[in-house]
């Protein structure tokens, strides 16, 4: 534990006047306050001083807070990797054994993805929530097709159905349902090897409406039209309470923030995938405009 940290020198001396030293908790928050201001130059003084913050900070810059993402993300970034920073941390400061990639993806904060990806960032990973998935998995959950662009770009594996189709590969989503082989209905992320023939009906048609839900979440146009001819819900509601857009205002929308909790529709309309909700309109799916 550090005695003080950069810029609070009188509390330290008062610290040090009671017997007390600070905790590694408070240290750290000092730390996320000088990341979500973006003030580069403090941060560099105060991780010298308290280099054990440097690896959750990263991950810290990586999402965003609910007033925004917060200036020069990925100057902060990079500052923290200059500083020995572990790009693949998984520690649990954040409720969460997610690398910082993982937690990129998961807030489409393609900047800091970008840096941590040329970093050397493992691609493969794997997370700590969401199946397990890796950091491909968390950005076609969200429906973040930048990131997701990025990882495949960048060599990451698509290991099942809901992968595939977030991530635009409608070559291998007609391989698994047209041959019933290649990838694994299975949820997890460990490329299982059941293939759809050898799982219960029941089993593989859940296995494409999720496969569509994360189609439309991530625009990806040619995957939902394929989709649609297998008895999908046009109706459904994305399961996961997530509501980055709800704190900022829709318009603040433009798809930099997510929102993947309510009718397919409507995700379609916020993201302004109009070729999508004119899909889903024809195929009967409805949303009276509330949030």
């Amino acid at each position: 534990r550090s005695l003080y940290c950069y810029g609070n020198e009188e509390r330290a001396i008062a610290q040090w006047v009671e017997g007390s030293v600070m905790s590694d908790s408070d240290i750290l928050s000092q730390g996320e306050d000088i990341v979500d201001r973006g003030d580069v130059e403090e941060l560099r003084r105060f991780v010298t001083v308290n280099s054990h913050t440097a690896s959750p900070l990263l991950k810290r810059a990586s999402f965003f807070n609910p007033t925004g993402y917060g200036p020069n993300r990925g100057d902060v970034a990079k500052v923290l990797l200059e500083l020995g920073a572990d790009v693949d941390y998984q520690g649990d400061e954040y409720g969460r054994l997610d690398t910082p990639l993982h937690t990129a993806a998961s807030f489409n904060t393609v900047e800091v993805a970008t840096i941590l990806v040329e970093a050397g960032a493992n691609v493969e990973l794997r997370g700590g929530e969401f199946d397990r998935g890796t950091p491909l998995a968390y950005a076609c959950f969200f429906g973040f097709p930048k990131v997701a662009d990025l990882l495949i770009s960048s060599g990451a594996t698509v290991y099942n159905l809901a992968t595939a189709s977030g991530a635009g590969r409608l070559d291998l989503v007609r391989d698994y349902l047209d041959k019933r082989s290649g990838l694994s209905v299975d949820r997890d992320q460990t490329g299982g090897t059941k293939s759809a023939s050898e799982r219960p009906a029941s089993d593989v048609q859940d296995a494409i409406q999720r496969a569509f839900q994360i189609a439309v979440l991530g625009g990806r146009l040619e995957v939902v039209r394929y989709l649609l001819a297998f008895d999908v819900d046009v109706n459904a509601r994305t399961g996961v309470e997530y509501s980055g857009a709800e704190w900022l205002g829709l318009s603040k929308w433009k798809h930099e923030f997510g929102e993947i909790h309510g009718l397919l529709l409507k995700h379609a309309v916020l993201r302004e995938y109009d070729d999508i909700a004119s899909e889903l309109r024809g195929r009967g799916a409805t949303w009276d405009g509330s949030t």
